[in-house]
């Protein structure tokens, strides 16, 4: 009776370690590979009046990295690998951040990379424009942007087409390459008269105050757009 009750009790012990590794395969954990992440950026040609022509024009961007045991899911994945991380350009013009992650060493691990130019830090004074849904949002990422009221802070926006379901390259010298394209730029209006008329201010109505940008598996949309009521002062023009 004895020799039956340790075979069951041997049985039962051997039942557990492999339900428990089991377990532990099914989860995703932190890659331990030893290949850094790197990064590269690109501005395709633009109409941009003033700022962002090229990749030159860059100073930060903001990376958003998705850690998934798998491909990316829309209904689960969150930003759990980077959450809004500062990457700047340097002199030389190659991009650096800290501290510096590493490639997943798993065959089945993936990351899927989301960026947006210039970098805000959401932690500045006041909050950030664009503001983020948070480190345990659920799917793609979403930036909400208010158009600033003074001329002087309204600036262009940029977003990169998502990198989806990355993995580990061969070597370090493979970069990330984001192909960051304008999601908002400013618009320069200027009126030419040839009868002799002098303007001498402007108003444009019903403009769009504040909409929420989300990225998609290949690329962007607008949505939730709210028109700024009342509409602004008219603004003044040169002479």
């Amino acid at each position: 009776m004895m020799k039956t009750n340790y075979l069951t009790a041997v049985a039962l012990g051997l039942l557990a370690a492999l339900c428990g590794c089991q377990a532990e395969d099914d989860t995703s954990r932190t890659p331990q590979g030893n290949i850094p992440i790197g990064f590269l950026s690109d501005v395709p040609g633009t109409r941009a009046t003033k700022e962002y022509g090229s990749a030159a024009d860059l100073t930060d961007m903001g990376v958003f990295a998705y850690f998934t045991n798998g491909t990316f899911n829309q209904g689960s994945s969150t930003p759990n690998f980077m959450y809004n991380q500062k990457v700047e350009r340097q002199a030389d013009g190659s991009w650096t951040y800290a501290p510096v992650k590493y490639w997943p060493g798993n065959t089945t691990d993936r990351l899927t990379f989301f960026a947006y130019a210039p970098y805000v830090d959401e932690a500045a004074t006041g909050g950030s424009n664009p503001s983020f849904q948070g480190r345990t949002a659920a799917g793609f990422p979403k930036l909400t942007y208010t158009v600033p009221a003074a001329e002087a802070d309204q600036i262009d926006l940029l977003a990169a087409t998502p990198l989806m379901n990355r993995t580990a390259p061969t070597t370090g010298s493979e970069k990330v390459t984001f192909s960051l394209k304008h999601a908002l730029s400013k618009v320069n209006i200027g009126i030419k008269s040839e009868v002799g008329i002098t303007v001498t201010a402007l108003s444009v109505n019903k403009v769009p105050a504040t909409a929420t940008l989300t990225f998609t598996n290949s690329g962007f949309t607008w949505g939730a757009i709210r028109v700024r009521k009342p509409s602004p002062p008219p603004l003044p023009m040169e002479r």
